[in-house]
Protein backbone atom coordinates (compact mmCIF):
# COMPACT_ATOMS: atom_id res chain seq x y z
CA UNK A 1 0.00 0.00 0.00
CA UNK A 2 2.77 2.43 0.94
CA UNK A 3 4.66 1.74 -2.28
CA UNK A 4 1.62 2.36 -4.45
CA UNK A 5 0.71 5.62 -2.74
CA UNK A 6 4.26 6.94 -2.97
CA UNK A 7 4.42 5.71 -6.57
CA UNK A 8 1.50 7.97 -7.47
CA UNK A 9 3.54 11.08 -6.68
CA UNK A 10 6.73 9.66 -8.22
CA UNK A 11 4.81 9.04 -11.47
CA UNK A 12 2.93 12.33 -11.32
CA UNK A 13 5.20 14.77 -9.46
CA UNK A 14 2.98 17.74 -10.19
CA UNK A 15 -0.16 16.11 -8.78
CA UNK A 16 -1.81 17.85 -5.88
CA UNK A 17 -3.00 15.88 -2.89
CA UNK A 18 -6.60 16.35 -3.95
CA UNK A 19 -5.92 15.76 -7.67
CA UNK A 20 -8.23 12.78 -7.96
CA UNK A 21 -11.53 12.72 -6.17
CA UNK A 22 -14.37 10.26 -6.00
CA UNK A 23 -16.53 12.41 -8.23
CA UNK A 24 -13.92 12.64 -10.99
CA UNK A 25 -11.96 9.38 -11.02
CA UNK A 26 -13.15 5.82 -10.65
CA UNK A 27 -11.26 2.58 -10.75
CA UNK A 28 -9.87 2.14 -14.23
CA UNK A 29 -10.22 -1.65 -14.23
CA UNK A 30 -10.95 -3.34 -10.91
CA UNK A 31 -9.97 -6.72 -12.34
CA UNK A 32 -6.38 -5.61 -13.01
CA UNK A 33 -3.57 -4.30 -10.87
CA UNK A 34 -4.27 -0.83 -9.55
CA UNK A 35 -3.01 2.21 -11.41
CA UNK A 36 -1.66 5.38 -9.83
CA UNK A 37 -5.10 6.99 -10.13
CA UNK A 38 -6.87 4.21 -8.23
CA UNK A 39 -5.37 5.05 -4.84
CA UNK A 40 -6.65 8.62 -4.43
CA UNK A 41 -10.03 7.44 -5.70
CA UNK A 42 -10.13 4.59 -3.17
CA UNK A 43 -9.01 6.95 -0.39
CA UNK A 44 -11.81 9.37 -1.34
CA UNK A 45 -14.31 6.55 -1.32
CA UNK A 46 -13.16 5.13 2.02
CA UNK A 47 -12.44 8.34 3.96
CA UNK A 48 -14.37 11.02 2.08
CA UNK A 49 -12.90 13.27 -0.57
CA UNK A 50 -12.03 16.12 1.82
CA UNK A 51 -11.39 14.16 5.01
CA UNK A 52 -8.46 14.71 7.33
CA UNK A 53 -7.45 11.04 6.90
CA UNK A 54 -7.21 11.39 3.12
CA UNK A 55 -5.38 14.71 3.32
CA UNK A 56 -2.81 13.42 5.80
CA UNK A 57 -2.32 10.08 4.04
CA UNK A 58 -1.78 11.64 0.61
CA UNK A 59 0.36 14.40 2.12
CA UNK A 60 2.53 11.72 3.71
CA UNK A 61 2.79 9.91 0.34
CA UNK A 62 3.77 13.09 -1.49
CA UNK A 63 6.37 14.00 1.16
CA UNK A 64 7.81 10.48 1.05
CA UNK A 65 7.92 10.54 -2.76
CA UNK A 66 9.74 13.88 -2.63
CA UNK A 67 12.22 12.54 -0.07
CA UNK A 68 12.94 9.46 -2.19
CA UNK A 69 13.23 11.46 -5.42
CA UNK A 70 15.69 13.90 -3.84
CA UNK A 71 17.72 11.06 -2.31
CA UNK A 72 18.04 9.45 -5.75
CA UNK A 73 18.69 12.76 -7.53
CA UNK A 74 15.69 12.16 -9.77
CA UNK A 75 14.73 15.03 -12.06
CA UNK A 76 11.48 16.82 -11.29
CA UNK A 77 10.79 15.65 -7.71
CA UNK A 78 7.26 16.09 -6.38
CA UNK A 79 6.44 19.55 -5.08
CA UNK A 80 5.98 20.25 -1.42
CA UNK A 81 7.88 20.08 1.80
CA UNK A 82 8.42 17.55 4.51
CA UNK A 83 6.13 15.85 6.98
CA UNK A 84 7.67 18.03 9.69
CA UNK A 85 6.75 21.15 7.68
CA UNK A 86 3.18 19.93 7.30
CA UNK A 87 2.85 19.06 11.00
CA UNK A 88 4.15 22.49 11.95
CA UNK A 89 1.77 24.18 9.51
CA UNK A 90 -1.34 22.41 10.81
CA UNK A 91 -0.20 22.44 14.45
CA UNK A 92 -0.13 18.71 15.06
CA UNK A 93 2.50 16.58 16.77
CA UNK A 94 4.46 14.32 14.43
CA UNK A 95 3.53 11.20 16.42
CA UNK A 96 -0.18 12.02 16.03
CA UNK A 97 0.33 12.44 12.29
CA UNK A 98 2.18 9.11 12.03
CA UNK A 99 -0.51 7.24 14.03
CA UNK A 100 -3.29 8.58 11.82
CA UNK A 101 -1.35 7.70 8.66
CA UNK A 102 -0.74 4.14 9.96
CA UNK A 103 -4.43 3.68 10.82
CA UNK A 104 -5.43 5.07 7.43
CA UNK A 105 -3.05 2.74 5.60
CA UNK A 106 -4.45 -0.23 7.51
CA UNK A 107 -8.03 0.78 6.79
CA UNK A 108 -7.31 1.42 3.10
CA UNK A 109 -5.56 -1.95 2.71
CA UNK A 110 -8.44 -3.74 4.45
CA UNK A 111 -10.95 -2.09 2.14
CA UNK A 112 -8.86 -2.96 -0.93
CA UNK A 113 -8.67 -6.58 0.22
CA UNK A 114 -12.40 -6.68 0.96
CA UNK A 115 -13.27 -5.39 -2.51
CA UNK A 116 -10.93 -7.82 -4.25
CA UNK A 117 -11.58 -10.92 -2.17
CA UNK A 118 -13.05 -13.70 -4.30
CA UNK A 119 -16.66 -14.36 -3.40
CA UNK A 120 -17.29 -17.77 -1.93
CA UNK A 121 -19.93 -19.92 -3.66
Amino acid sequence: MRRWLVGLFLELPGASVYAASRSKVGFIDPEKSPSAFDWPALAADVFGSRSRERLWLLTWARCEARRRALARNLPNPPAGGTVADFCREVGVHRATFERLVERSLTRLAAEWDRRHRPESP
